[in-house]
């Protein structure tokens, strides 16, 4: 399906922020010229992926597939907007850890009632998932808890320190 006539709305979200229209206008004709420009992206990266091989195409697919987080994320920081980043990374780290991994899963279990993996992509995962879970809790603790003035990384490594010097003997 052909969605390039949605094109038109590029023009039209530059026109109505500089016109300075409601906001929530603005954004819907945004999110609607987004869609062909992805289509578009996604075809140039195969285009190039063909010329340049498997090693760099599968490279500047994945760099590029983050692209709209990357945009999301300079706008965002630009603005002030810390918050929008941070939830920004939290979904994309959510999105790409947790949905994709769990919809392939699901995929292929529909299709092979018995699954086969590779154990050392399954490592891999495994600990990138921890580490995004370990990411996304240990923030969330120091904010629910309330026990600290201080910013998390800064309480982190207050209590790292107090651990080896204590672990240190003399």
């Amino acid at each position: 399906m052909n969605l390039n006539w949605l094109l038109v709305f590029i023009p039209v979200s530059l026109i109505l922020d500089r016109v300075g229209a409601n906001p929530i206008i603005v954004f819907v004709a945004s999110a609607a010229a987004i869609v062909p420009l992805a289509s578009l992206m996604e075809q140039a990266i195969d285009v190039l992926a063909h010329y340049l091989g498997p090693t760099y195409g599968g490279l500047l697919s994945a760099t590029m597939g983050n692209a709209p987080e990357l945009i999301i994320g300079i706008s965002a920081l630009r603005n002030g907007l810390i918050e929008v980043l941070k939830g920004s990374i939290a979904g994309l780290v959510l999105g790409t850890l947790l949905f994709g991994m769990g919809a392939t899963i699901v995929s292929g279990g529909l299709r092979k009632p018995v699954q086969t993996f590779d154990q050392h992509m399954v490592a891999v995962n495994s600990s990138l998932l921890m580490l995004a879970t370990f990411g996304l809790i240990v923030p969330a603790v120091f904010h629910f808890s309330g026990k600290t003035d201080q910013e998390p990384s800064l309480e982190i490594s207050r209590h790292c320190q107090l651990i080896c010097t204590d672990a240190i003997p003399g």
